[in-house]
């Protein structure tokens, strides 16, 4: 069955489907980056806000690590639009429990919008029409190209759990210090070596950004205006390679000072503070809020299956 819709119903589906690209238009006007010598405004740190006391910041970093993990996967689980939009507005809930930076959150929503708007871009035209499938042909496609209700359904799914798991980033991430969190996913079994090297790219990317900083800004003092042109990708190209070169002597300065100072293949830190009764009733909590959707859905489901039979 196909229904052919008019120019205004279908600007109207169009702009629907373009709807994600709202997210990047929206953290401009609200958050429109600063400029800073030619290039982009400082990194936020995620130590940022790790001292605000919230529900998760007063968390033990292993506990919250692994529900949050086990919310994402369960998250990703469910079939229904329902579950899913509960499971969106139960990671909004955790987003605001932890007082994040809305700027950092609404940043990687913004970041997922193009992928988000490929999505609903082809899979409501891509794939079999199903026999007695309801399907609608807009107004500036050909008749070949019909929308199709399940292609559409299925890109609204993928959408609302990718932004669910991605707001529990921010209470995953952002709750306590970069170092006690990457302790946390240690205490799972992720290997010391990329905890560390994780640690480390965190912490000297603001020394690299003000480096490149401060050769842009010579480079400006110095006459350089940016162009399309030959000259400029010349130059460009020069503070790339002399970028990669401190980069990697900087690199080899810290590590000579870091083997000077004893260090043997593993991070120093305090003693992580111990697991207590109130933490494991946290995690009985959040869990429990994080499987009721799947739950609801299922028992709802043999509820009505009993009412029709």
């Amino acid at each position: 069955m196909n229904a052919a819709l008019s120019w205004l119903e279908s600007l109207l589906v169009l702009a629907g489907l373009l709807s994600p690209l709202m997210l990047p238009m929206l953290y401009f006007l609200l958050y429109r980056p600063k400029r800073r010598d030619g290039l982009a405004s400082p990194i936020d740190s995620l130590d940022a806000r790790a001292a605000r006391p919230s529900f998760f910041q007063r968390w033990h970093c292993g506990l919250k690590v692994a529900c949050l993990l086990a919310t994402c996967f369960l998250f990703i689980s469910p079939r229904g639009l329902a579950v899913c939009l509960a499971d969106v507005a139960i990671a909004l809930l955790a987003t605001a429990l932890s007082r994040p930076s809305w700027r950092r959150v609404l940043a990687r929503l913004a970041a997922m919008s193009g992928f988000l708007t490929m999505l609903l871009l082809m899979l409501p035209f891509s794939g079999a029409v199903q026999a007695g499938e309801p399907t609608y042909s807009l107004a500036f496609l050909p008749d070949s190209l019909p929308l199709r209700l399940s292609g559409l359904g299925a890109a609204t799914l993928i959408i609302l759990k990718a932004t669910a798991v991605a707001l529990l980033m921010e209470p995953m991430l952002s709750t306590a210090t970069l170092a006690d969190t990457l302790h946390g996913f240690r205490q799972l079994g992720v290997p010391a070596s990329l905890t560390q090297m994780l640690l480390l790219c965190h912490r000297y990317i603001f020394v690299f950004q003000h480096e490149a900083a401060r050769m842009w800004r010579g480079m400006r003092l110095r006459g350089f205006v940016a162009g399309a042109n030959a000259a400029s990708l010349f130059a460009i190209g020069n503070f790339l390679g002399m970028l990669f070169v401190r980069s990697f002597e900087r690199t080899q300065r810290v590590y000579e000072a870091m083997l000077c100072r004893g260090f043997t293949g593993e991070m120093p830190r305090a003693a992580a503070p111990p697991m207590t009764a109130r933490d494991a009733l946290k995690a009985l909590f959040w869990l429990a809020l994080a499987v009721s959707p799947l739950v609801t859905e299922m028992y709802f489901a043999d509820f009505m299956r009993f009412l029709g039979e």
